[in-house]
């Protein structure tokens, strides 16, 4: 299994240092998929500001996914 890093983008960059292992696209696509959910659960202020988030997947060798 490859290890895959899931950096977080808002207002600032946020590097994954710890990764995690994913079969294949489907798990990579799965992961992030709960990253996002976890940070729209957690971090979107209550009076419904709008906030954007993006996570971008890399290798290692720093190659995007």
């Amino acid at each position: 299994m490859a290890r895959y890093f899931f950096d977080v983008h808002d207002a600032a960059l946020v590097r994954d240092e710890v990764g995690s292992e994913c079969l294949g696209q489907d798990d990579i696509r799965k992961e992030a998929m709960l990253m996002l959910l976890a940070l729209a659960k957690d971090e979107i202020p209550k009076e419904g500001d709008r906030q954007a988030f993006m996570v971008l997947v890399r290798l290692e060798a720093n190659s995007t996914v």
